[in-house]
């Protein structure tokens, strides 16, 4: 079992690390010529997309897996494993970011189904900010210490957490872990509610639950319009 759970977290570590042929080196977005009609384009990108999506759930449960067979080695080993798939987190995403802003891919652009190295780097971003969510939540106090001293790490976590969202390529599973991830850094801001206490939002609740009797009984009182009323019926009579 353990020789297993450390061949599990090997393979993370070398995470999207694939080789990416040379003659895409210097390639240019704005020299790629599509010669297929925009309606065969516009299905063709969609079948992609779907199924990288799909793929990349399966991807998800690797990333989960290796996870739990962290937490099953000595603790005097955990942190040594979780530096490395760190410092590897942040080679790939670094790569990847200079990759796809050297030519020029942005985020919301449509799925780069007939381009190797995007689509490489798209995986070495997506699939490592996710990793790198999953680990960091579960690890939080350890990667909380790393983030404000290492400025490059977090630098890139940040872009890669933006980018990826705008891709629009995790699925919603994947996206509420990674927005949590982005919460407790404070990449984004939690709404009010969100970090209202269990006795904040009771007493929430309290005080709306006192508001609605309140108004309930004033309902129920007669104005002094009404008593004037009743009184020279009353008198009248």
């Amino acid at each position: 079992m353990f020789l297993r759970n450390l061949s599990i977290i090997a393979c993370l570590i070398c995470l999207v690390n694939c080789k990416v042929d040379s003659t895409h080196k210097d390639i240019k977005k704005k020299q790629v010529v599509d010669t297929l009609p925009q309606e065969h384009k516009n299905a063709e990108t969609f079948n992609h997309r779907k199924t990288y999506i799909e793929e990349f759930k399966l991807r998800r449960e690797e990333h989960k897996e290796a996870v739990n067979s962290i937490a099953s080695i000595q603790k005097d080993k955990q942190r040594l494993y979780i530096e490395e798939i760190r410092n590897n987190i942040k080679k790939l995403l670094t790569e990847a970011r200079g990759t796809l802003e050297r030519v020029q891919w942005k985020s919301e652009d449509p799925f780069p189904y007939d381009s190797d190295l995007l689509k490489t780097n798209l995986s070495k971003l997506l699939e490592n900010i996710s990793f790198f969510s999953e680990l960091s939540l579960s690890y939080f106090s350890h990667f909380e210490k790393v983030m404000k001293k290492d400025r490059k790490l977090n630098t890139v976590i940040v872009w890669a957490y933006n980018y990826a969202k705008d891709t629009g390529l995790l699925d919603s599973d994947t996206m509420e872990v990674v927005d949590k991830m982005a919460k407790k850094f404070s990449i984004i801001q939690s709404s009010d509610r969100e970090k209202m206490t269990k006795s904040d939002i009771e007493e929430e609740a309290r005080n709306e639950q006192k508001k609605r009797k309140e108004e309930k009984s004033r309902d129920k009182k007669p104005s002094k319009k009404q008593k004037d009323s009743s009184k020279k019926v009353k008198s009248e009579l």
